[in-house]
């Protein structure tokens, strides 16, 4: 004769309901899951950062919003591609308090000069530039 699972057997074994554990570890399973796969990642921009022992490493905020170039000239914020005419707009929209402008190393001065200029105009207080540490052999 079977009994239920929720109920002591005959023989005085206590059975553990497992059906909460699991909900739980797939709960968990699945934030992970959507955590991971909603980061913005603007590192996956192919852009070559410029080397520099100048800079230091600083702690990026949340509300930190990326500006890249690539040296064609396309501008994006974040992972969106935007129009150098729609960045301010965009910025404003947004709220951007920090911006972190990322050039490649072919793209010209004159243009992140622009950008930076475009971003002191939607009000951005605090802006750097993106660079990596020079390879010292």
């Amino acid at each position: 004769m079977s009994t239920p699972l929720s109920e002591p057997r005959e023989s005085g074994e206590d059975v553990f309901d497992l059906t909460p554990l699991i909900d739980v570890v797939f709960i968990l399973l699945l934030f992970f899951l959507v955590a991971t796969t909603m980061q913005v990642r603007e590192e996956e921009i192919p852009i070559r950062l410029p080397e520099s022992t100048a800079g230091a490493p600083t702690e990026r905020a949340e509300e930190t919003l990326v500006v890249s170039v690539q040296p064609d000239g396309t501008v994006f914020l974040g992972q969106d591609a935007v129009a150098l005419e729609a960045l301010v707009e965009a910025l404003k929209a947004r709220r951007a308090r920090a911006v972190v402008v990322r050039g490649d190393t072919e793209t010209a001065l004159g243009r992140a000069v622009q950008i930076i200029n475009l971003c002191t105009e939607a009000g951005v207080e605090k802006i750097t530039l993106g660079t990596v540490p020079e390879k010292r052999p």
